[in-house]
């Protein structure tokens, strides 16, 4: 298994990804169309990166993080909304209750409470029959030395309560802890935060 950066050319495999491993969700309620669009926005911004696993010519994982959570939310609606309209748009009329989820899905920011400096993990997730395999952990190990490299002193993650895979996965980190427990689209969500690099001696700053 190898392991490179997202680029754009990965933007389909990470929207199948995505809509396998989160079928019902109000991003994948959204479409094929835009989860494309969406992850070619994340490969061309200069604020966030990602990594995929790769099997022969087959991606079997992709992971997201944002370096700057609003300045990478803020050039895609300001800069390339155009990009996104027309499949959400589309979905809208079809769907109208799409509305109610849009609103809290804007909201999603200001519910975490950001600190100061700190990335997020935007996406992690594997095509199922490439779980179990030790894939996922050393992906998340990519992730973590990447985004401390990058100059992030922390890093959230924001995970389904009952996303059991995941969270076993993180549980052996040292440094990993639960911050919140948020309500989005009508899922139980649990905040994850990590001073980096983990395992570092090191007190979030109080907001």
């Amino acid at each position: 298994m190898d392991i490179q950066p997202f680029t754009r050319a990965h933007a389909r495999d990470a929207a199948e990804i995505h809509i396998e491993g989160q079928p019902g969700t109000f991003l994948t309620r959204l479409g094929m169309d835009f989860l494309v669009r969406l992850y070619e926005l994340f490969a061309e911004s200069p604020h966030g990166f990602g990594f995929v696993a790769l099997d022969g010519d087959i991606v079997a994982g992709v992971g997201i993080v944002a370096l700057d959570t609003a300045q990478l939310f803020g050039t895609i609606k300001r800069r390339h909304w155009h990009r996104l309209i027309v499949p959400v748009a589309r979905q809208m009329l079809r769907h109208p209750s799409l509305i109610g989820q849009l609103i809290q899905t804007l909201r999603y920011p200001n519910t975490v409470r950001p600190l100061p400096e700190e990335a997020e993990v935007l996406f992690f997730g594997l095509r199922r029959r490439y779980m179990r395999h030790g894939i996922g952990p050393r992906m998340l190990d990519y992730l973590l030395e990447e985004t401390y490299r990058r100059g992030a002193p922390r890093l959230s993650a924001t995970i389904e309560k009952h996303n059991r895979p995941v969270r076993w996965m993180i549980a052996d980190r040292p440094g990993l802890r639960i911050d919140q427990e948020i309500v989005l689209n009508g899922k139980t969500m649990l905040v994850y935060r990590a001073e980096l690099p983990l395992g570092v001696d090191r007190e979030p700053p109080r907001l």
